[in-house]
């Protein structure tokens, strides 16, 4: 997970460069980790619970 910035190159042309890099409390790197959901949910099923969630509340 990096965040990224575009730089002119030239004419029309721009580059995504990776302006920032993020680490857990404990220093691990999330690029290409992932982060746990506090809830897991499976995909097929996400949308339906999130709206379920938005009605109840």
């Amino acid at each position: 997970m990096l965040s990224a910035a575009p730089v002119h190159v030239s004419g029309k042309y721009y580059l995504f460069m990776p302006i920032a890099d993020y680490y857990t409390a404990d220093g691990t790197r999330l690029d290409q980790q992932g982060v746990e959901p506090d809830i897991y949910v499976e995909p097929d099923k996400a949308l339906p619970y999130v709206m379920n969630k938005l009605i109840k509340k």
